[in-house]
């Protein structure tokens, strides 16, 4: 099950989705976010970044936005480098509007300063759309309702300060997030010379024409854009430079989950990959205090062992017969950690392709949580360049404490 925000265009609302949620897998969770009535487009992304972070709870999530929801699913996902899975842009290019857009914009502004204004008529719809669609008198009702029942405050908003963009296109090819482009072969409004340079310049970018399709793609092809949709579902965030992965098999808790996250953090872990539906059908994320979700990929695989590379090695951490005691145990340089389910164990087949087993010698065992912290602590105290020192200590203190080591003690 995927976690999915959609982010609407100029004047749309949630009937941009109405043809397309339902060609979609039904056990997804597909939120519609809504476009604040005022703000610049900083302030309209920072109150979307709210949204997601309030709701999705440290989950992982995809992201898509449509048009001008493009734009700012574009700009959103700058402040999501941990969270975030994946990215659609749907008939937009994250840059600055054509310079006829522009114009058109304008003149809108500028009969509705008049009192003109008379919402979309029919021949600039159809300069939105794909031919075959011209005689699609539902499609063109369903266009112009949307576009009426917003207020001309809200139109304003849209037309002049959302219309103000940078260009975002190099930043995007700088991810590591998977970010499809789809549009429609008829649109106009989008750059095709930039996004194919966008494709060429990031080993992330895909590039997905439509046929058939103008500027409302969700509308005018909702079945081709989902079978898209469900293939950019598939794909996972690079991963190939990470050097520390913490594996979690099937794990229960929230709060497990959540203390893990904060270790990784404090320890200088890379990534947290975990199996199974427990975790997103659990209760809200609490313990992660540090928002560090936000910053280091948390991310639902179907199978840790794909981790395992040529220079990456898998390493099971369980209370396993014939398993190495942890103070004893050397660590690679590159390697995933698997732990077990909070009610379970690793399992033998796991164990038996594993590079190595190590255990924590305690009497009795601790839970999933504190198992982490203790392996990462003891990477980290072998390791020939772990930080320490004064400066260390001031940034990872509380703000609150200012104690200090007399000198002459």
């Amino acid at each position: 099950m995927a976690l999915i925000y959609f982010i609407p265009g100029t004047m749309c609302d949630e009937r941009i989705w109405q043809k397309l949620w339902p060609c979609l897998a039904p056990d997804h969770q597909l939120m519609h976010l809504t476009l604040p009535l005022s703000g610049s487009v900083q302030q309209v992304v920072a109150h979307l970044v709210e949204q997601i972070t309030a709701s999705s709870q440290g989950r992982s999530f995809s992201l898509i936005g449509f048009s001008l929801g493009g734009y700012l699913a574009s700009a959103v996902s700058l402040s999501f480098s941990g969270q975030l899975q994946r990215l659609m842009l749907i008939a937009n290019t994250p840059s600055a509007l054509p310079e006829e857009e522009r114009l058109q914009r304008s003149s809108i502004l500028k009969n509705i300063d008049r009192h003109d204004y008379q919402g979309l008529n029919r021949a600039r719809i159809l300069s939105f759309l794909d031919a075959t669609a011209h005689g699609d008198t539902d499609l063109i009702s369903l266009i112009k309702e949307m576009d009426a029942s917003f207020s001309l405050a809200a139109l304003k908003h849209h037309l002049n300060a959302l219309s103000e963009r940078e260009d975002l296109c190099e930043q995007l090819t700088q991810q590591s997030v998977p970010t499809w482009l789809c549009y429609g072969v008829s649109d106009s409004l989008v750059d095709r010379k930039k996004m194919q340079w966008m494709q060429h310049s990031g080993s992330n970018i895909t590039l997905q024409q439509i046929l058939h399709s103008g500027h409302f793609l969700p509308l005018e092809q909702p079945e081709q854009l989902a079978l898209q949709i469900n293939k950019w579902l598939k794909m996972k965030r690079a991963l190939e430079d990470k050097k520390v992965i913490i594996g979690l098999i099937d794990p229960k808790s929230p709060s497990n989950v959540g203390a893990v996250m904060r270790a990784v953090g404090c320890y200088s872990a890379d990534a947290v990959l975990y199996t199974g539906k427990r975790y997103d059908r659990a209760a809200r994320f609490n313990t992660d205090t540090k928002q560090i979700s936000a910053k280091i990929p948390l991310q639902n695989v179907e199978n840790l062992t794909d981790y395992k590379t040529e220079h990456r090695q898998l390493i099971c951490v369980d209370l396993v017969e014939g398993a190495i005691a942890l103070p004893d145990f050397e660590h690679p340089e590159q390697a995933i950690y698997i732990f077990g389910p909070e009610d379970s164990s690793v399992d033998q087949a796991l164990v038996d392709i594993a590079d190595a087993v190590v255990y924590v010698p305690t009497q009795g065992c601790m839970n999933l949580a504190a198992s982490v912290n203790v392996l990462l602590y003891d990477r980290l105290a072998k390791s020939h360049s772990s930080p320490a020192g004064d400066d260390l200590i001031r940034r990872s203190r509380d703000i609150n404490n200012n104690v200090k080591v007399k000198k002459n003690r």
